[in-house]
């Protein structure tokens, strides 16, 4: 993901006069080559590990079956009342 000025620069396709200057400045400057290039590996790492991507496709889930008007199990405790059981849809 290419946010611009930020991990990367945005040109318009078939344009290669725009992605002459789009490149000039990293040629010139290294240290802002790698700079873009920590900040893309951090946004991927944060938006799309494995443990945000289970949360989202979790609660994805969860809002899909709520539309459908499902409710979570209700389970008897001993005092006699009753709580919502925990769902977990995780493997």
């Amino acid at each position: 993901m290419i946010l611009d000025g930020e991990t990367g620069r945005l040109v318009p396709l078939d344009n290669e006069e725009k992605l002459a200057e789009a490149l000039e400045p990293l040629l010139q400057q290294p240290s802002l080559r790698t700079e873009w290039g920590v900040r893309a590996r951090s946004l991927a790492r944060d938006r799309f590990s494995l443990s945000r991507m289970r949360e989202r496709y979790q609660q994805l889930y969860l809002d899909l079956l709520a539309e459908k008007g499902w409710q979570p199990a209700r389970v008897q405790e001993k005092t006699g009342g009753t709580v919502a059981q925990p769902v977990s849809l995780t493997v």
